[in-house]
């Protein structure tokens, strides 16, 4: 009975020291001797530091031993792995311990909590431990020391003063991955299935916009079945601008997670690389719609032209169809189809030329070559500057990965690659659209401009009397 009393008063004891020092998390930490001190107190020590498993945010306690008289630690530091780590908040926590060797204070044993952030002073330390992860965990050395001085001395029993270092949560990790890669497969999916990624559509498609009306197919059987509309190439200044938005953005998650840190990530160049992109699709989607609206208006009166002649054609139907249930007039009746003729011809040259008008608009091909080609093919100035983007988007990669912080680029990068923008976008201006491949298509485009007078001289055109019957002729 005695014995478990002595037991239990040892134990009260131990605890009461262990809170007077200042206990880690998941480690014993040291005791305050109640006898002698077995030697002398040297130099300042680390002997110990907790939690056994560290990370950025979370406090990291070091307990020192010091001799007696005690020295001023007013300018305190973290210390991991020989590297000191500058502007950390400190603190003493707990009781102060005192070391006796016969009757006298020889040393002390204190505790203090050290809170690691990234900060300006400590970005350059936290990028040589952190930068270039390849584990979600990390053993390291913790120690202490005096600002603009060397490390303490630590305790010879290395596990004492080795911590467990949590590089990247892997919860928020696997969170954060998979809104990223959501976002990313929906930007992929959009640019295959919308235009989000494409350049707009040129002009309406050649005789595929409109389902074809059954009575103008029976009498304009000339009208091709209507398809599905061509999809446009890829825009390269879209896909450059996406490509650099995903970048930036993966870089930030990646730096947030590593460091928590949210601020000061953003640096000039990253916001000069969205800013440069950004302008340079802006004048590209202006000078494309430009370059088509040309090609539009054509379509536009090509479609008129076709849509009053299918409503001429219907009208001269009704009228023969009329003209065979009425009275004998051989006459009239011969005039009429001598109409249906001539309009069905005139309908056969408009649909050509339509087509003519739809095979000049680029059609997609797939993803590189819609990238490195404008109306007339491959073009070197495209595939320059390709090649310049995904260059500098491999340094700032890399760079992001080994330094956890976005790249600097200087001013002649950034200027070589607005060169680079402003020459793909002063080569696009004057770049000639798709020329007719074929004597048809030209022989087309001439119908169309025969078609246009004939319906000006003959009916009055798209907007005059297109009503009018055949005997009014």
């Amino acid at each position: 009975m005695n014995m478990d009393r002595v037991r239990v008063t040892a134990a009260s004891l131990l605890l009461l020291t262990v809170a007077a020092c200042g206990a880690p998390l998941r480690r014993q930490p040291p005791q305050c001797p109640t006898g002698n001190a077995a030697r002398t107190i040297g130099d300042t020590m680390v002997i110990h530091a907790a939690p056994s498993q560290a990370r950025m945010g979370r406090h990291l306690q070091v307990w020192l031993q010091l001799p007696a008289p005690r020295p001023d630690l007013k300018d305190l530091q973290l210390f991991i792995d020989g590297h000191p780590v500058p502007g950390l908040e400190v603190r003493q926590i707990g009781a102060r311990c005192a070391l006796r060797a016969s009757g006298k204070v020889v040393g002390y044993v204190e505790t203090y909590e050290f809170m690691p952030v990234r900060n300006a002073q400590s970005k350059a330390t936290w990028a040589h431990l952190l930068g270039s992860p390849d584990s979600y965990l990390d053993t390291v050395r913790v120690g202490a020391g005096l600002a603009n001085g060397p490390e303490f001395k630590t305790n010879p029993v290395r596990d004492s003063t080795e911590v467990v270092f949590e590089v990247i949560d892997r919860n928020m990790f696997g969170g954060v991955s998979v809104v990223f890669v959501l976002l990313l497969a929906l930007l992929v999916w959009a640019g295959i299935k919308t235009t989000i990624l494409r350049d707009a559509h040129p002009v309406p498609p050649a005789a595929r916009d409109q389902e074809v009306d059954p009575a103008a197919r029976a009498a304009d059987p000339a009208a091709p079945d209507p398809e599905p509309a061509p999809k446009p190439p890829y825009s390269l200044a879209k896909v450059v601008m996406a490509m650099w938005t995903f970048l930036i953005l993966g870089g930030y998650f990646a730096i947030w997670l590593i460091t928590g840190d949210h601020l000061g990530i953003f640096t000039t160049q990253a916001l000069l690389l969205l800013g440069i992109t950004g302008v340079s699709t802006a004048a590209s989607v202006a000078i494309t719609k430009q370059k088509n609206e040309q090609l539009a208006q054509q379509a536009r009166a090509l479609h008129l032209q076709r849509e009053t002649l299918r409503h001429r054609l219907s009208e001269t139907a009704a009228q023969l169809r009329a003209t065979a249930h009425g009275t004998d007039d051989l006459k009239q009746s011969a005039a009429l189809s001598q109409e249906m003729v001539a309009l069905t011809d005139d309908a056969r040259m408009v649909n050509a030329a339509i087509e003519a008008v739809a095979k000049q608009a680029p059609g997609a091909k797939n993803f590189f070559v819609d990238l490195i080609s404008d109306a007339n093919g491959p073009a070197l100035y495209r595939f320059q500057n390709l090649l310049w983007n995904v260059a500098l988007a491999i340094v700032f990669v890399v760079g992001t990965y080994r330094t956890l912080a976005f790249p600097h680029f200087d001013d002649a990068l950034m200027a070589l690659l607005g060169i680079s923008e402003a020459l793909y976008l002063g080569v696009k201006i004057t770049s000639p659209g798709k020329p007719p491949t074929d004597r048809n298509q030209q022989g087309a485009q001439a119908a169309s401009a025969w078609v246009n007078r004939l319906l000006v001289t003959r009916r009055g055109g798209p907007t005059g009397p297109a009503a009018r019957t055949g005997g009014e002729r």
